[in-house]
């Protein structure tokens, strides 16, 4: 029997070639991996994704809405899935535009070694970031279910409610509160089970606090982990990137997407980094290096 097995969490929405891609790169027996695709996208797009070596679930469909409390509902969803079927030494989640810039053989070793950490990146605190924090959690965002609807005249209306109701709240002085020191950073992370057993054991009031909170993925786990027995646990709480091991650039763009002349920087020995995001299937040679080098180094 495999000991210390890892679970891999997948929110995807289109590219069905790079999902492919990233299963094939994450396949091996001591991984099993878990899908959820958006509700809102075809399936059927996605029936031809296969894994040779790891046990491969699709869960059902939600409607991952950005900046809802949606995308913390599918974020359980994974997590409570995964966890049923087995103890997993540890849950990274990922979307379905990342990649692997390590090995399975490296991911696994360092994991081993550092076991019991928790690899989530908690933003740098600034005048800026805490405003952002402050102006994304003290208000009520209530039509955020509906912010990226495809109509226009609906998406105008919705945004002209949402505005007036912030600007009412604001006239009269609502302000949310929180038992919690509330914390942000990363989306995608990778938890041990302990921790991932803490996060399901209080997914009621932790859906119940973020409920119409703006971009509450981004808030909810780095503020329960925060305030956790887990809370020295954190790995590397000073550096953003290294912290959750995601090579991520928002400083050229939301986030950047990595080019073929990014695959030095990529992979280079001082990148310490497990996975990088964002890619996109169009720049195939970049991916086909990251292939290539990834299948030589196991």
């Amino acid at each position: 029997m495999i000991r210390n097995r890892h679970a891999y969490l997948i929110i995807a929405h289109d590219q069905p070639e790079l999902l492919q891609i990233l299963i094939s790169l994450i396949d091996d027996v001591r991984n099993d991996i878990f899908i959820t695709i958006d509700s809102r996208t075809d399936i059927n797009i996605f029936k031809s994704i296969k894994a040779q070596n790891s046990n491969l679930f699709f869960t059902q469909q939600n409607n991952n809405c950005w900046g809802s409390v949606k995308l913390v509902e599918t974020e359980f969803l994974l997590f409570e899935t995964a966890r049923k079927k087995e103890h997993y030494s540890y849950y990274h989640l990922l979307s379905g535009q990342d990649l692997p810039i390590k090995s399975q053989d490296y991911i696994h070793q360092v994991c081993d070694k550092l076991q019991g950490k928790e690899f989530v990146e908690f933003e740098k605190e600034s005048p800026q970031s805490l405003k952002v924090l402050n102006n994304k959690t003290r208000y009520f965002y209530i039509l955020q279910n509906h912010f990226r609807c495809n109509n226009i005249f609906e998406k105008i209306i919705v945004r002209l409610i949402q505005k007036s109701f912030l600007s009412l709240q604001n006239v009269f002085q609502v302000r949310r509160r929180y038992k919690l020191e509330l914390k942000k950073g990363c989306q995608w992370v990778s938890i041990t089970d302990n921790f991932c057993k803490y996060l399901i054991e209080h997914k009621e009031e932790i859906l119940q606090m973020f409920n119409h909170t703006f971009c509450p993925d981004e808030i909810f786990l780095q503020t329960v982990l925060w305030n956790s027995p887990y809370k020295n646990n954190i790995y590397d709480y000073e550096d953003e990137y290294h912290s959750c091991l995601r090579y991520i650039d928002w400083k050229r763009g939301e986030p950047y997407i990595w080019k073929e002349n990014d695959f030095d920087e990529l992979i280079n020995s001082t990148n310490k980094c497990f996975f990088a995001r964002k890619f996109n299937v169009q720049d195939k040679n970049l991916i086909n290096k990251i292939v290539m080098f990834l299948n030589k180094n196991e």
